[in-house]
């Protein structure tokens, strides 16, 4: 069975103060994934709109901050009506069409995988068909895990004492989360990856959905982030070289707080499509 047929062509993508008042690479990208998808529908949500697509509107008082909210619009969307979810920071250098199709082929569901140790899959691009029985899993979890108030997870620096965001090995998440999934006390926490670390959860205790992900072919999600980590060694780079990165993956995640001139910035938003070689492993 394949299941690129099934596949909405529809793109959701956020901006909390709406598209219009995005910065301008947040605004370049978004054209991008238009001019590259012209049949493709583009819905780009904001504080205002996101509300219209959160099924479980009862926990949204509880999702503390906006990267929180946008990853539960996400796992939301993906559930009820499928397509693909791009963040506003990712950049695309190739049509959907020309790639996407071979990874939703055998399975309802594609992540860029392994972006670090702690984590298995992305969350910048997201990929799914309605329904897709790991993704209603993941958003039932997503769900359960907000119908309580939660605080964001940090701690005290070693080197200079200031507070941040730790990553943690899945034994220790899987620990904290199976002691506040229905503990009840308050206030809980949560660390900035909850997303990834539930995507793990749902795959490692639902056999269904470890089943679905196992079959999923997989795109490593570190050549996406080769033109960002360029970008910000030097700032400026020859035509030439961004031609080379941009040929290595199909979408490339940026900052949306890089520095970014307005000649590069018109350079990135003309770039013609490119041929990219991808390694994918399973």
């Amino acid at each position: 069975m394949s299941f690129r047929a099934e596949l909405p062509k529809r793109i959701y993508a956020y901006w909390d103060q709406g598209a219009a008042a995005a910065p301008p690479l947040v605004q370049m990208n978004l054209w991008r994934w238009q001019a590259l998808n012209p049949d493709w529908e583009m819905i780009v949500f904001d504080e205002d709109s996101l509300h219209t697509a959160i099924a479980s509107k009862h926990v949204m008082q509880n999702v503390p901050t906006r990267q929180a909210m946008s990853d539960f619009l996400r796992v939301n969307l993906l559930a009820q009506f499928g397509g693909v979810w791009v963040d506003a920071s990712l950049y695309p250098s190739r049509p959907l069409e020309d790639w996407l199709y071979d990874y939703v082929d055998r399975q309802p569901f594609f992540a860029f995988s392994q972006p670090a140790h702690d984590r298995l899959i992305s969350s910048w691009f997201l990929a799914s068909v309605a329904p897709c029985s790991l993704v209603s899993r993941w958003l039932e979890v997503c769900t359960e895990f907000w119908s309580q108030p939660r605080n964001l997870h940090e701690e005290p620096s070693r080197e200079t004492g200031k507070m941040v965001l730790p990553c943690q090995p899945w034994s220790v998440i899987a620990a904290d989360l199976a002691a506040t999934f229905n503990s009840g006390k308050a206030p809980l926490q949560f660390p900035y990856f909850w997303f990834h670390y539930l995507f793990e959860h749902v795959v490692r205790t639902d056999e269904t959905a470890k089943k679905v992900w196992a079959h999923c072919d997989r795109l490593p999600a570190e050549p996406c982030h080769t033109l960002q980590l360029s970008f910000k060694a030097r700032p400026t780079i020859a035509s030439p070289e961004i031609t080379q990165i941009l040929c290595t993956a199909p979408v490339h995640k940026l900052d949306w707080r890089m520095n970014l001139d307005n000649t590069q910035i018109l350079e990135l938003r003309t770039r013609y499509p490119t041929t990219t070689h991808m390694h994918s492993g399973t």
